[in-house]
């Protein structure tokens, strides 16, 4: 089986993929029991997939356009198995198995409270007596991640690893015009402190999630991305912009070019007391971001 992806968190979906394969049956069809189910942290299971799959034997034709009707399995799945730790015999095994299967797609819904940590999906396939496993067993398997983030003062958040697996994050400041980047990796249910004393970002989830860290309640403000900048030529303090896909457009001048400019998504507004920001706000050239805050991620 794959599963994509291998971590995420409380809410979203998982999607699985499992390969059933008839390449060996030259003369007899079969007809298994399937069951595919996902087993949470706590050991309670959810039934994917329980009943009969028939297979028929596969005859070889010259004259066939081809075997179109198993469909192709994506580049995702793909890549997906030549992770595996399976061995170079194994790894040719499967995927010589991809190419002849049937693919199955399967989605797991996380609840929005699910518990986080380890995910452990298993297939059963019974022919005539005969329990057969996924030859991808011990690999069958995703994480839901979990953090909490605490801010202790003005200049310093703790973060939190809720889950009793591993987190693996990153975090990214911004130092003067660079980017400063720090791997980070929190034992399961461990936390640890952190200073912000400028534009500070965690991204973890294999980089799926990112919160601010350093704008607790206040949301990032961005440049409307669907506005179109055109400096003017002159060299002026002057910008025209221009909606990408109405007629409306605004000359920014002086505190409105200003803050058009400074505007990039990685500050809040929270000094700035200006009644330019807000006309501009009010008109949607400068809007707040939310997603990024952790007061709106984590309440």
């Amino acid at each position: 089986m794959s599963i994509f992806p291998k971590r995420t968190t409380a809410g979203k979906p998982v999607t699985i993929h499992w390969n059933f394969n008839v390449s060996s049956l030259s003369v007899h069809h079969i007809c298994p029991f399937i069951r595919i189910w996902v087993t949470d942290p706590l050991g309670y299971t959810t039934m994917l997939f329980e009943q009969h799959v028939l297979g028929f034997p596969k005859v070889k034709n010259d004259k066939s356009p081809g075997n179109s009707l198993n469909g192709s399995p994506p580049l995702l799945v793909l890549a997906s198995y030549l992770q595996h730790q399976s061995g170079k015999q194994g790894l040719k095994e499967i995927l010589e198995r991809i190419e002849t299967g049937i693919h199955y797609y399967f989605t797991y819904n996380t609840a929005v409270d699910a518990i986080p940590g380890k995910y452990t999906l298993l297939s059963e396939v019974y022919v005539e007596g005969t329990l057969k496993y996924s030859l991808t067993k011990d690999e069958d398997f995703f994480y839901v991640d979990k953090i909490s983030i605490k801010k202790i003062n003005d200049n310093k958040v703790c973060i939190q690893n809720q889950s009793p697996e591993i987190l693996y994050a990153e975090i990214i400041t911004m130092l003067e015009q660079s980017y400063h980047y720090q791997d980070i990796q929190l034992d399961g249910n461990a936390s640890i402190e952190l200073p912000v004393n400028n534009p500070c970002f965690l991204r973890y989830n294999e980089g799926k999630e990112t919160i601010a860290l350093h704008s607790n309640e206040q949301p990032l403000l961005n440049r409307n991305q669907e506005i179109i900048t055109m400096p003017d030529k002159s060299g002026t303090n002057i910008i025209h912009t221009m909606h990408a896909n109405t007629n409306e457009g605004y000359i920014l001048e002086n505190e409105y070019a200003l803050l058009w400019k400074n505007t990039d998504g990685l500050k809040t507004g929270e000094n700035i007391h200006s009644n330019a920001l807000t006309e501009m706000q009010d008109n949607n050239l400068i809007l707040p971001m939310y997603e990024f805050t952790f007061k709106n991620n984590f309440n």
